[in-house]
């Protein structure tokens, strides 16, 4: 009698793990396919030479995906197929502003890797590489920028062209 019931429990467990591992296959939503882009980013025709373009899929089950700009204005990013919008920030290249108040600076201890001559990326964080070029902000954010691309599976190239407001 109990090998009835423990033929039982290992069908179901088979069962489950089967279940599951069908779930871990297919993965959360989405078609899985992807498109690899790759192109520039333009303001007034000239690259922007940092930030991020943020890729926000149109499928609420699709994760946003953020790409570096590099300094010759140029991204790579891989995204999921389908219509994506599209935002272009780069204000944390901005420089503070020159008017602010300079407070001294406080004669706290020294922390992170004294002596190594390395600094501590938690006290003296990197700045980020390029030049700031101030964008119109509608561009910031994938509701207002206007811009959208369907991505396509496989390789493709799509350059980001910025217009000045008006």
């Amino acid at each position: 009698m109990n090998s009835m019931y423990s033929g039982r429990a290992c069908s179901r467990f088979a069962a489950l793990v089967s279940l599951l591992s069908l779930f871990a296959f297919v993965g959360c939503g989405g078609s899985g396919a992807q498109g690899k882009l790759t192109g520039k980013v333009l303001y007034k025709g000239q690259p922007v030479t940092g930030g991020s373009v943020i890729f926000r899929p149109s499928t609420a089950s699709e994760n946003t995906v953020t790409a570096p700009i590099l300094p010759d204005g140029s991204y790579t990013a891989t995204v999921p197929a389908g219509v994506v919008k599209i935002a272009v920030d780069n204000r944390e290249l901005q420089p503070p502003e020159a008017t602010a108040k300079k407070e001294p600076r406080p004669n706290l201890p020294k922390v992170g890797n004294v002596g190594t001559g390395t600094p501590d990326p938690r006290v003296n964080p990197q700045k980020p590489a390029g030049t700031y070029i101030k964008l119109p902000d509608k561009y910031h954010d994938v509701a207002s920028s206007g811009l959208s691309y369907t991505v396509k599976s496989g390789a493709q190239t799509y350059n980001i062209e910025l217009e000045e407001a008006k």
